[in-house]
């Protein structure tokens, strides 16, 4: 599809995009999760916009962008500096099934657009690899591999994308085999110097769909964008080699220069070369055999620059040969991107838990990568993918994943924890993070602090009361609702200052408990602690009854010498104490209750509150009094 836009004092532009792999019998269908690329040519010229700002936006059926993704710009001039006429191409990944619009955008706006559909593909059959390319008397000589992983034999499509030239042919590729394939195109139907070579194959012979594999790679071939040839005489300049096709700023260049000899004697010649404004000539004079050649090699270090100007010279007596060209000098790159596995991971206390972060190297250099860990102190690194300096090496276009186990210790306490992955290259550093969630048992989570001194309790009658202390801390993630509960063997009357209530994390809260035994007898009662109604603290209090008072103690241990008149006595006394018990108990019992809760509370800021009989764990029991104070919730536990 093509759109155009124009605005003010700014030419016109226009984009052909494509989809890669190439539109089928299929449409432009991908797997879901499979990489693909975006490509095509842009008409342009913009002093005053940046490559950078070309980018591929990716959009759902909703409208709604789902990101946004860096184009890699080819100049067709050689000029990266601005946008101009050139190739861009962006490297696409969707995670999701469905229909998605694929926008070519300058800031916010669009000048092209195409769309693809994101499907189940299935298991990959063929791998196609690029073993060699070369530029010769305007052919490109493309060598590649291809590898069928099929049980089966297959015939199998290729096509090649050469700038915006396609050309498609069938090769038959026996069962787990592999052939490598030999194919010339005419690069004056390409159009440009410098240009992109893609490839895509797929299995010819199949009826299902869901069965087509895709494969590729992508190179940048850059065969020479100018030079001229000059001569007269006997001697010609029939050959320059170079020992690498694409070459960087600093690199060494081997260079080949071939010089023949058109004559019919031997001819002695001196020889030379520049670039870089510099003329290097060598110093001893050389000889060529009558109708042979002679090869020239020297060594150089490409300078800094967008072009390398090249001249050799070979002189003789009345001949001479001269060949200058300008070779472009490709720019190094070191870009990388990061992926990571999910957002989230949750480990339980004592266990551990392996995650991933992806890396993805997008520049066309090799580079190694290393990874660093923030906030959080307990993991291994998988070393089998790492080199000696425990660095990821990664080709241009390679991607693979750092694997890392993290460890939660037992004493871990739980709660979210932040944590960054930090991967950097040899242009910088990225930076990702996640949560790890650490999970522990509510009873781990929360800390009460007993004194055991009040632990076992006397008592001689059933006006005695008992006061327990004891702190609640919480020391987990988060809010975290409390319930006190009792158990006994025997009656009881109880009064708290906190029942149910709510700690925040590393909150704590003393509670504050009056216990009144109802019958002269030992019993015991156990102290329930709730978290989240789960059982986190047990405590069994032991409650001694003493048994007889000083008056019944002294009549008893003096029997021996009483007469029958201190009998008489001593029996009239009981009487009347028994009498003064009855009519006075319940005067007696709430005077001193009441009397003891009130003090107690004057202790306490925070109102109490029992739960209502909807919301009570299963150890509650609904409590009997025998009084009322609205100062204050007494109950009586049977």
């Amino acid at each position: 599809m093509l759109l155009a836009f124009s605005a003010a004092n700014a030419s016109t532009v226009s984009a052909n995009i494509e989809s890669y792999p190439f539109t089928d019998e299929l449409g432009s269908f991908f797997g879901k999760g499979e990489y693909f690329y975006v490509y095509g040519e842009i008409d342009v010229s913009r002093t005053d916009i940046a490559p950078e700002d070309l980018r591929i936006h990716v959009y759902d059926d909703s409208g709604d962008l789902i990101r946004s993704y860096k184009t890699t710009f080819f100049p067709k001039n050689g000029d990266n500096s601005y946008l101009s006429d050139g190739y861009f191409l962006a490297r696409i990944n969707i995670r999701d099934e469905g229909e998605f619009s694929i926008r070519l955008k300058i800031g916010d706006t669009t000048i092209a657009r195409d769309y693809v559909e994101i499907g189940f593909v299935g298991d990959r059959l063929i791998e196609l690899d690029l073993r060699d390319y070369s530029v010769n008397s305007g052919k490109l000589l493309v060598e590649m591999r291809v590898e069928n992983m099929d049980s089966e034999d297959h015939d199998v499509e290729i096509t090649l994308a050469v700038g915006g030239l396609e050309k498609s042919f069938d090769v038959f590729v026996g069962s787990e085999s592999r052939k490598v394939v030999e194919k010339e195109i005419d690069l004056s139907l390409v159009g440009s110097d410098n240009f992109l070579l893609l490839g895509f194959a797929r299995v010819r012979n199949t009826d299902e769909p869901e069965l087509v594999s895709r494969a590729k790679f992508m190179e940048i071939a850059q065969p020479t964008s100018s030079g001229g040839l000059y001569s007269y005489g006997s001697l010609e300049i029939a050959e320059i080699g170079l020992s690498d096709k694409v070459f960087y700023p600093g690199d060494i260049l081997g260079i080949s220069v071939k010089v023949r000899n058109n004559n019919n004697i031997e001819l002695p010649y001196y020889f030379e070369y520049s670039f870089d404004n510099q003329i290097f000539k060598k110093g001893d004079v050389s000889y060529i055999q009558a109708k042979q050649d002679a090869v020239e090699v020297f060594y150089i270090e490409v300078p800094d620059k967008d072009h390398l100007d090249l001249t050799v010279k070979a002189e003789s007596l009345n001949s001479k040969a001269e060949y200058g060209h300008t070779f472009l000098i490709s720019k190094k790159t070191s870009e990388f991107l990061t992926f990571l596995k999910t957002s989230d991971v949750d480990v339980n206390a004592g266990n551990n838990v392996t995650y991933g972060i992806g890396v993805i190297n997008t520049g066309n250099q090799p580079d190694a990568y290393q990874l660093s860990v923030e906030g959080w102190n307990t993991f291994e690194m998988n070393y089998s993918n790492l080199n000696d300096d425990f660095r990821l090496e990664l080709n241009p276009l390679e991607s693979d994943i750092f694997v890392i186990q993290f460890e939660a210790p037992e004493s871990k306490r739980a709660g979210v924890y932040p944590i960054s992955l930090v991967v950097c290259g040899a242009e910088g550093c990225k930076q990702k993070s996640f949560n790890l969630n650490v999970n522990q048992p509510e009873f781990m989570q929360t800390i009460v602090e007993w004194d055991e001194n009040q632990t076992v309790q006397e008592f001689k009658s059933q006006i005695d009361s008992f006061e327990y202390t004891f702190t609640i801390r919480n020391v987990g993630a988060g809010d975290k609702n409390y319930y006190i509960d009792f158990e006994s063997d025997s009656p009881f009357e109880y009064a708290i200052n906190n029942r149910n209530f709510v700690l925040g994390a590393d909150k704590e809260r003393e509670i504050g408990i009056l216990l009144r035994p109802l019958e002269n007898k030992d019993f015991n009662v156990t102290l329930i602690v709730e978290a989240q109604d789960e059982i986190v603290f047990e405590k069994e209090v032991q409650m001694n009854y003493v048994g007889r008072s000083m008056i019944t103690g002294m009549f008893i241990g003096s029997g021996e010498s009483w007469t029958p008149g201190l009998w008489i006595l001593g029996i009239l006394s009981l009487v009347g104490l028994g009498f003064v018990a009855v009519n006075c108990k319940e005067y007696i019992m709430r005077r001193w209750w009441t009397h003891n809760v009130i003090n107690y509370r004057k202790k306490e800021t925070i109102t109490p509150k029992d739960p209502m009989p909807g919301q009570l764990p299963r150890h509650y029991q609904e409590p009997k009094t025998d009084f009322q104070d609205n100062s204050f919730n007494s109950h009586r536990q049977q």
